[in-house]
């Protein structure tokens, strides 16, 4: 029994270290024939040996690894798609044939055709298709993994071109890596044109036009058919009389910086036979930069000026309503010039009348005015609302009509030279602060809270930057009654950023506080300063009611108002003192306790915002109690970039009585040792006393009466 398990242990051994080939060798000591391993027969020892490291190796080797054969990069490919297109007399019935490589086992919405394409079955393999359609496109259910073969049949409607003999059809698919396009009609001597195609091979049959393309990567499938017998080298007139037509044209010309640009517009009614060829007079240097045909499709190729007229040449010639658009342009090296009117017009001599309109207008610092014009032209100046067509309701300096007949259709209609002056841009203030209110509660500790709202009006500003006073935070932000991220410019001069929208007005509302702002005796306010100056600015200062606040009217830059409120400036702001939308105000006890308002919440609040700051987080809503005796300040005109100041003597409402007492018991101890007046003193002193309470007491009234 010991033989036979060191017999399978020995196996083990050596298939294991077979198997684990790009592991080091292994150290074994044991009786067995290597070129035999199988043969137990002539193994008479009963152990081997191993280290304990060779052994953990046969053991892990022994495990088998699993490979990762790898995902597919994509889920599903579409490799190739042929289409059948038979055009009908009203409408194309297209086969498409779709070869479907699904990549893995999960759900798959493979897109193969527009969604705006009118799909009428499908069939994957030989079962009806699951088919789901989104915005975009109709997309086939797929999970199995496999290769498919999905048959979509669909139709698209005949469109008109710019001929009445030539028609097309287009419709969008994804873009697939390969396209094959073949497509049928019963009619013969049909020229066929694919976009996007790298050749195309037609066949004409008995009876029938064929046409076979391979189509390069692209998601736009158009093709466009015409008669080969209706090309401009092949046509020939239905009948003898030759094509007439009556024109209407409209010239819209923009006078710009240093260049003229614009568009004419011919409006044809073309009868009796088609016309097929069109010429323009176009005047020295002015360059065509496209033409199209009925506002769409581009002629090509593009045509050459020869001796001031440009000849237009059709694929197909054209019987009834057309338009054709010409974009052209001529460029000068100074902004400003003198240069004549572009008198682009049509020379055809099938065309029996033509009726035009010419409309000039400038850009913003540009005047035009008439310099010379030759009043034998047929033409007139109208008023810019008598313009029609496609000038209808533009504002011209310059607009003129002016009508040609068969016998005059190759004259040039006017010849006007105008001077086009460019006016040099200034320098303009992009936003502007309408009025300022500033509110600011001071505190027992020497803090002032402070609100400031601005009443902006901004056409591009991205930021208003703000400078506040020495030892300040800010705590709230918003414009236009939403919350902002204020952004920190300048650390050391506490320059900030704010971010603005572009509105003809806006309130923004800042709130911020500033440590430190009463000394000994006195005390020196300072508001925030912007980059804009505003038209007024108004500072309403609460303080503790045992405080008194007397302004120092030599060193402040604002002034005292006396129940009056200047230009601009409104006792309660729109949306000042109403919270913003969504912001919930709570009626605290400061409300109901103004000693515990200014002892208790002022004097912890500071500490309580600071810790809970945090970087990147949109802020709060702020607002500040008013209560405590009410100073009220104003301006008119306030400089930009210059602070509001306010200097004032802050102490306490006892120092007044006690420096009133002692001035009493000075006049009563200098009465009282006179010679002269002893025994008179009474009635000097009670008057003075008398008038001192009366003065006081005023003083005080005065002081508090806006409170």
């Amino acid at each position: 029994m010991k033989k036979l398990l060191l017999s399978l242990l020995v196996l083990l051994i050596f298939n294991t270290a077979t198997l684990a080939t790009e592991q080091p060798p292994l150290h074994l000591w044991t009786p067995y024939d290597p070129e035999n391993p199988g043969d137990f027969k002539n193994i008479d020892k009963k152990y081997i040996f191993i280290r304990d490291t060779d052994l953990e190796q046969i053991k892990n080797s022994g495990k088998a690894k699993k490979t990762d054969p790898g995902k597919p990069p994509v889920s599903y490919q579409i490799t190739s798609v042929d289409y059948l297109a038979d055009i009908a007399k009203d409408e194309i019935k297209i086969k498409g044939v779709y070869k479907i490589n699904k990549l893995d086992d999960k759900w798959a919405l493979v897109p193969v055709l527009s969604s705006k394409t009118a799909v009428t079955s499908a069939v994957l393999g030989e079962t009806p298709a699951s088919i789901t359609t989104d915005k975009n496109y109709h997309a086939l259910t797929l999970k199995k993994k496999g290769n498919y073969v999905l048959t979509l049949n669909f139709t698209e409607k005949i469109k008109e071109a710019a001929s009445r003999n030539t028609r097309s059809f287009s419709f969008t698919q994804p873009v697939m890596p390969i396209t094959n396009l073949e497509c049928r009609i019963n009619r013969p001597d049909i020229a066929f044109d694919i976009t996007h195609a790298v050749a195309i091979r037609p066949f004409n049959l008995a009876g029938s036009s064929k046409a076979i393309a391979s189509l390069l990567p692209t998601g736009n499938i158009n093709v466009r058919w015409t008669p080969k017998s209706t090309l401009i080298s092949d046509i020939k007139p239905d009948n003898n009389l030759p094509p007439s037509a009556n024109a209407v044209t409209y010239s819209k010309i923009e006078a710009g910086r240093g260049a003229l640009k614009g568009t004419f517009t011919a409006e044809l009614d073309i009868r009796r036979s088609p016309l097929g060829r069109f010429e323009f007079y176009i005047p020295e240097g002015i360059e065509i930069d496209s033409i199209t045909v009925q506002d769409n499709e581009p002629v090509d190729p593009y045509p050459e000026i020869r001796d001031n007229v440009l000849p237009v040449e059709l694929v197909s010639p054209v019987e009834g309503k057309t338009r054709l658009t010409l974009h052209f342009r001529r460029n000068f090296n100074d902004s400003s010039f003198k240069t004549k009117i572009p008198a682009i017009t049509l020379v055809n001599e099938n065309i029996d009348r033509e009726t035009g309109y010419v409309a000039l207008v400038e850009t913003t610092n540009i005047e035009s005015s008439i310099v010379k014009s030759d009043e034998t032209k047929n033409y007139r100046e109208i008023d810019s609302n008598e313009l029609e067509g496609d000038l209808r309701g533009l504002k011209s300096s310059i607009a003129l009509k002016y009508t040609k007949n068969k016998d005059n259709i190759r004259e040039i209609p006017y010849d006007i030279t105008v001077n086009i002056v460019r006016h040099k841009d200034v320098a303009v203030y992009e936003a502007n602060i309408d009025y300022t209110e500033i509110t600011s509660v001071l505190n027992r500790e020497g803090g002032l809270f402070t609100k400031a709202v601005m009443r902006l009006r901004n056409t591009s500003k991205q930021f208003l930057e703000i400078t506040l006073p020495a030892n300040s935070s800010i705590w709230s932000v918003y414009v236009n009654n939403k919350s902002v991220k204020p952004a920190l410019k300048d650390p050391e001069k506490a320059i900030y950023a704010i971010p603005l929208v572009t509105s003809a007005s806006f309130p923004v509302e800042i709130v911020y506080f500033t440590e430190g702002v009463t000394f000994p005796l006195w005390t020196d306010l300072r508001a925030l300063k912007t980059e804009l100056a505003a038209n007024s600015v108004k500072w309403a200062i609460y303080t503790p009611k045992n405080k008194d606040f007397i302004p120092l009217g030599l060193f402040s830059n604002l002034l005292k108002d006396k129940k009056t409120h200047p230009i601009g400036c409104s006792q309660v702001a729109d949306g000042v003192n109403a919270a913003p939308p969504g912001a919930v105000k709570e009626k605290m006890s400061l409300y109901e306790s103004e000693e515990k308002s200014f002892r208790d919440y002022f004097s912890v609040a500071p500490q309580r915002v600071y810790k809970s700051k945090k970087v990147g987080k949109l802020p709060v809503y702020v607002d500040l109690p008013l209560i405590g005796k009410s100073h009220k300040f104003y301006q008119l005109s306030f400089e930009a970039e210059k602070s509001p100041k306010i200097a004032a003597i802050y102490i306490n409402d006892l120092i007044p009585d006690i420096l009133a007492l002692l001035i009493l018991l000075t006049i009563a101890y200098t009465a009282f040792k006179s010679d002269k007046i002893r025994g008179m003193w009474l009635p000097p002193v009670a008057g003075t006393v008398s008038l001192i309470k009366f003065l006081l007491t005023k003083w005080r009234a005065k002081n508090n009466e806006n409170k």
